[in-house]
């Protein structure tokens, strides 16, 4: 989940098979670890239509 403070997106992500996305956020996204580490990713790309099945 993209933190507060996350900015509208307005551009889309290409991908290797030439269809593309839109971009309906970036923003910054912590990821927290049970040692109780958190990473944080900055100018993370929201794009909801990305999905992959991990199968």
């Amino acid at each position: 989940m993209l933190v507060p403070g996350a900015t509208e997106g307005g551009r889309t992500v290409s991908m290797g098979n030439s269809s593309t996305a839109k971009v309906l956020g970036i923003g910054s996204v912590d990821l927290k670890f049970p040692s109780g580490r958190i990473l944080l990713l900055k100018r993370v790309h929201h794009g909801p239509t990305l999905v992959r099945d991990m199968d």
